[in-house]
């Protein structure tokens, strides 16, 4: 089931987890929060440099989206779990303009922004330094969630209250074939248990992953018996990965396909 408001279609994964409008955009409702994950701003720049032509940036496009949401939700924080920008080295003026840019305007329209590093996120904090309402964090505990952007690996002891953690990083796609012609691949949430005996105290937490907020990035199929292709260490080590649901991201039909565990069909 799911439920609407402002015109908004609220997909719930858990108690006060939802994902908004089928795009990769989560509403927490408990802590009064948006998450997102894997802007990439700037990387436009970057496929321009090795010849691939957009028409189209992304940063306006990902602003309004964002705005969208903050307008008629009016959340307390927006959480961007890690990659907000794309260059690993320090920016060039258009990812430069174009990050600054992005945290200017939504810092207006909301109390906090807050930011946990992800392995793009080199040469940031000349730009939140200047936004009193934004802070640059290596990761972060609200309540029960705990937020890491998932490119290094878990602690060895999560805080008592996490029931969830949330990371960004794997860019997950849902990748299927159908009759051995086409190939279907979309956006995808994943959420699945911890591994009891991979994580120190798992105590049935549950491990989140976010789907890519970026219009331009590439995804990484999700294969549940090949987890050592994985980018992610938590996702390599620290799940079993077919005990995990699909939630598929339709955007243009503005729908949510919830698979079940991998285990049940894969």
């Amino acid at each position: 089931m799911h439920d609407s408001q402002e015109g908004i279609i609220f997909f719930p994964i858990a108690e006060d987890i939802n994902i908004l409008d089928a795009s990769p955009v989560v509403y927490l409702k408990d802590i009064h929060s948006l998450v997102i994950a894997d802007v990439h701003l700037g990387l436009e720049t970057i496929m321009a440099e090795d010849g691939v032509t957009v028409l189209e940036t992304q940063s306006e496009k990902l602003t309004k989206k964002i705005l969208f949401y903050i307008r008629n939700i009016k959340p307390k924080k927006l959480i961007i779990n890690g990659d907000l920008k794309h260059s690993f080295n320090e920016p060039t003026k258009v990812e430069n303009k174009e990050v600054k840019e992005f945290l200017n305007i939504v810092s207006l329209f909301i109390k906090e922004i807050i930011i946990v590093k992800g392995n793009h996120d080199v040469f940031l904090s000349w730009v939140t330094r200047d936004i009193e309402n934004c802070k640059l964090v290596e990761d972060l505990v609200i309540e029960r969630y705990f937020f890491t952007h998932g490119h290094k690996n878990l602690p060895e002891d999560l805080p008592e209250s996490v029931e969830f953690v949330l990371i960004g990083h794997e860019h997950p796609l849902f990748h299927i074939k159908i009759d051995e012609l086409q190939v279907v691949k979309q956006k995808s949430l994943l959420i699945g248990p911890l591994d009891g005996e991979k994580v120190k105290n798992a105590n049935h937490r549950k491990l989140i992953v976010l789907p890519a907020f970026s219009s331009y990035s590439g995804g990484n199929p999700i294969m549940p018996k090949d987890q050592s292709s994985l980018l992610s260490p938590i996702l390599r080590n620290n799940v079993e990965l077919l005990e995990f649901e699909s939630f598929v991201l339709l955007e243009s039909a503005n729908d949510v396909l919830h698979f079940p565990p991998f285990k049940k069909w894969y």
